[in-house]
């Protein structure tokens, strides 16, 4: 990697807002860090996706992007003309890579705020790529005065041709509102209340029809909590990462809490990073978070968290605006649902050492694949302020560990290709395409003077040509199976009954994603017994039968093939 020196036309200095109190500086009397490197060549330039992106609905610490394939799936608010209710929910797709975006409303109409998360689902037969296309979102309506609001669930039910049918979760302001989803049906959403700061979780049985809802963690004698951010893994798992403010005006004290039951039921909240942490220059400061401040994801098949996180060098909550520190966090024990960190855990992604980096960074957002070897690599970005006066625009970093976190590489990934704009609100996508690619979009302007009418781009970046990363393999490592060694020749399932005891024998002579499910007579299930990837293999599968006797219906289905047949159970 080669180092570099780059010297940006306009210059932007960051207060308390994003994109106020701005002053232009003298770039002559700006000098620029010159020991980063940045990456050699890019593959594609951005492309613009809307030219009127409301900064409500992208700066949020959720996922404003999914790709599976060539179909990319982009969500975003776009300013309209109301002076009061100013902006309304949209959805942009692409299916050929980002080159081309159709976009479409989504929302019921106008409003003050919709802070949008887009979820994924891994539910795909594919052995490589395994999730879906489907754009599934969740989104606020707060309305003019600002007293008002709803809360959204609704998916593309053509993907990716844009039909969407909202779905009312809770009559209420949930502020930064985000939520998962599983291919047998179950939802689950969070978000703050806005009055009170409990953390809010939404269920759901039937893919989204219907929605309980209830306190999963109230505020209680806390001065404030910060918005969750959540991602899932196999057989309902969940993770919550977020922050919670016990004294008015103090750093945010970070925890977490886990559900492996599709967020019905949690684990008892556990504050990480509670010890402060010594930088490079010596300097003790805590993790303190702000609600732009963190991103997370989960392995689906291990339930292993991976957490980016900005450490706010003021420990100001109220300065939510303020560029920190990158850290990256990963459990030092324990497993799904008895997670363990401790504060050595987070490794210094960028610090505030100016001789490594005088920037302050944030919006830091993260996703991973398996390489070949089958290990981990980590891919994220941030933005960062690249000069020794913070006085130039953002410029986007790409930020990649090839050992599963344990160190970390970063490098300069935007301004490139000449580009003298600033970068804001960068979101990543959770996995890659099937051609390498990591999908970004993100805010690039020239100027801050109307806030509500920002270009929002795409671009992906090859992370092996792009990013100098390993080549991908199947995200299917780490499936837990125990097959027979001898690989059948034909699918087959054979079913055997015994005291309430059933045992199901499956022969899968290719790997695919398969299911097994058990139906009562009047259609209704009443078992999930198998819903992963399997590898070619025989399986026996064994379900005591807590019904009531009759017959029963068991549907095994794998890759394109689908076997249904008759059990009945005594009792």
């Amino acid at each position: 990697m080669k180092n570099f020196a780059i010297i940006i036309m306009m210059a932007l200095l960051f207060a308390s807002t994003v994109f106020a109190d701005q002053a232009i500086y003298n770039h002559d009397q700006v000098v620029p860090i010159e020991n980063y490197s940045v990456y050699s060549s890019k593959a594609s330039d951005t492309v613009l996706i809307s030219p009127n992106a409301n900064w409500r609905g992208i700066c949020q610490p959720g996922r404003n992007v999914i790709v599976r394939g060539d179909t990319v799936s982009v969500i975003y608010s776009q300013t309209t003309t109301d002076p009061n209710d100013f902006q309304v929910f949209y959805q942009a797709y692409s299916t050929d890579g980002g080159a081309n975006w159709t976009p479409a409303q989504v929302g019921t109409g106008n409003c003050m705020r919709t802070y949008p998360h887009q979820a994924q689902m891994w539910d795909e037969n594919d052995t490589i790529y395994p999730y879906s296309a489907t754009a599934y979102a969740y989104w606020l309506e707060r309305y003019y005065p600002g007293t008002t609001g709803n809360t959204y669930y609704s998916y593309d039910e053509l993907t990716p041709f844009q039909l969407f049918t909202p779905v009312e979760m809770a009559a209420a302001i949930t502020y930064f509102p985000t939520g998962v989803v599983w291919d047998d049906g179950h939802r689950f959403g969070t978000g703050c209340d806005a009055v009170s700061d409990d953390i809010y979780g939404f269920t759901s049985t039937d893919a989204g029809a219907t929605w309980d809802s209830t306190v999963i963690f109230p505020a209680g004698s806390a001065t404030g909590q910060v918005a969750p951010m959540i991602d899932r893994g196999d057989d309902g798992y969940v993770f919550m990462y977020f922050g919670r403010q016990d004294v008015a005006n103090t750093w945010i004290k970070n925890w977490y809490i886990e559900s492996t039951d599709y967020g019905v039921t949690w684990t008892s909240p556990h504050m990480m990073m509670v010890v402060d942490i010594i930088d490079t220059l010596g300097n003790a400061d805590t993790l303190s978070l702000t609600w732009q401040g963190y991103s997370a994801v989960v392995n689906f098949y291990n339930k292993t968290p991976y957490i980016l996180a900005k450490l706010d060098y003021g420990k100001d909550p109220t300065s939510s605006y303020n560029f920190g520190e990158i850290y990256f966090i990963k459990p030092n024990g324990g497993s799904a649902g008895a997670w363990t960190f401790d504060s050595t855990n987070a490794y210094p992604v960028i610090d505030n050492d100016p001789n490594v980096f005088e920037h302050l960074s944030a919006y830091p957002t993260i996703g991973y694949y398996y390489d070949q070897s089958e290990n981990i690599v980590l891919y994220g970005f941030s933005l960062a302020l690249i000069d020794t006066m913070a006085s130039q625009y953002p410029a986007l970093m790409g930020l990649t560990s090839t050992d599963e976190g344990n160190t970390w590489d970063v490098q300069i990934a935007a301004p490139f290709l000449s580009d003298s704009f600033g970068w804001y609100f960068p979101s990543a996508s959770y996995y890659l395409d099937n051609n390498n690619h990591v999908h970004v979009v993100c805010i690039k302007e020239d100027t801050h003077n109307d806030p509500d009418n920002l270009n929002l781009y795409h671009v992906s970046f090859d992370v092996v040509n792009d990013l100098g990363l390993p080549n991908p393999g199947p995200y299917t490592v780490g499936v837990e199976e125990q097959p027979i060694n001898v690989i059948p020749s034909m699918y087959n399932v054979v079913a055997r009954q015994n005291s309430g005891l059933c045992t199901f024998e499956l022969s899968i002579p290719e790997g695919a994603r398969t299911s097994l499910r058990i139906y009562d007579a009047s259609g209704r299930q009443v078992a999930d017994l198998v819903n992963s990837y399997l590898t070619a293999g025989t399986y026996n599968i064994s379900w005591n039968a807590d019904v009531s006797s009759g017959n029963y219906i068991y549907r095994m289905t794998s890759g394109g093939y689908s076997q249904s047949g008759k059990i009945f159970i005594t009792q």
